[in-house]
């Protein structure tokens, strides 16, 4: 396996790009955040399949003789056959970008044996497609971006998770509309409505609030949220600030009623109750270490 890692440094920005090549696979993983546009050239004399996932950020994908370029949101995915193809992928500073291409050519596809399943979907005339990613999906991504291995073993991770999206993908693109469904844009607005949680721990938003910043109803909006990310809008927003309080009690100095106050609560007492119910102890014997 060959692999390749950039450090992405001033004027551009701060990030690291990682790039995998084995076996007719190439994967490319980027986290970055950047001070200006930042383009990417790919060119292919043979035909691949490209697969890309855009888990926070903004991605522009324009192709050699289209007027206008591919837009690639947080949660969204792409993919294109790609034969004797010339592409310049376009990412936006406007928030970090975290995200991953994929690209394999007709060695990959023999070699898994599934030249059947991508010759059915190269006879459909959906050869380039933006669509929103399942919550599977953006679990296999973040595991891929935050996976520490390198050699044998992340050769041997990499390949199985892109199967994985490959199995996803496929069974997306043959059974789909091309219009996205009422489902992918709940997922949109399921995570959007996350955002909103963890952007202000201070700030205790209710649920008819953030349903109606999400433009969701709020049983739909309790009911998705639970099943994407195993807890309740509430309980999630209390594991937030449980996670930060431990986070500032080990490291940091602030006494406990500037955290409390930090962290949206009436008082001291309050948080120490809430505390103490979350992890068993109360916020001086954590500090302690008790």
């Amino acid at each position: 396996m060959e692999s390749v890692h950039y450090l992405l440094r001033s004027p551009f920005g701060e990030g690291t790009c990682r790039t995998y090549t084995f076996g007719g696979l190439q994967v490319n993983l980027l986290e970055a955040s950047l001070n200006g546009p930042l383009y990417s050239n790919f060119r292919v004399n043979e035909p691949v399949m490209e697969f890309g996932f855009v888990a926070q950020g903004t991605l522009l994908v324009h192709r050699c003789l289209e007027p206008h370029p591919a837009v690639v949101e947080a949660q969204e995915s792409y993919q294109e056959y790609l034969q004797e193809f010339r592409a310049r992928f376009h990412y936006l500073p406007e928030e970090p970008f975290r995200g991953l291409r994929i690209s394999f050519n007709r060695d990959f596809l023999d070699r898994h044996q599934l030249q059947a399943q991508y010759g059915q979907f190269l006879h459909t005339e959906k050869h380039q497609r933006v669509q929103t990613q399942s919550y599977k999906t953006q679990e296999i991504i973040e595991e891929m971006l935050a996976d520490p291995k390198e050699g044998t073993l992340k050769r041997l991770f990499l390949e199985s998770r892109v199967l994985e999206l490959m199995t996803i993908q496929l069974d997306h693109t043959l059974n789909a509309d091309s219009a996205p469904t009422a489902t992918d844009q709940v997922v949109k607005k399921v995570h959007a409505a996350r955002a909103l949680i963890e952007r202000d721990l201070a700030t205790s938003l209710t649920i008819p609030q953030i349903a109606r910043q999400v433009g969701l109803n709020e049983g739909t909006l309790k009911r998705e949220f639970k099943k994407a990310f195993g807890q309740g809008l509430f309980e999630h927003g209390q594991t937030l600030r449980m996670e930060k309080a431990c986070e500032w009690l080990v490291s940091g100095t602030q006494p406990i009623y500037a955290i409390a106050e930090a962290l949206g609560y009436q008082n001291a007492t309050h948080f120490t109750h809430a505390f103490k119910k979350h992890t068993g102890i109360t916020p001086s014997k954590y500090r302690r270490g008790i």
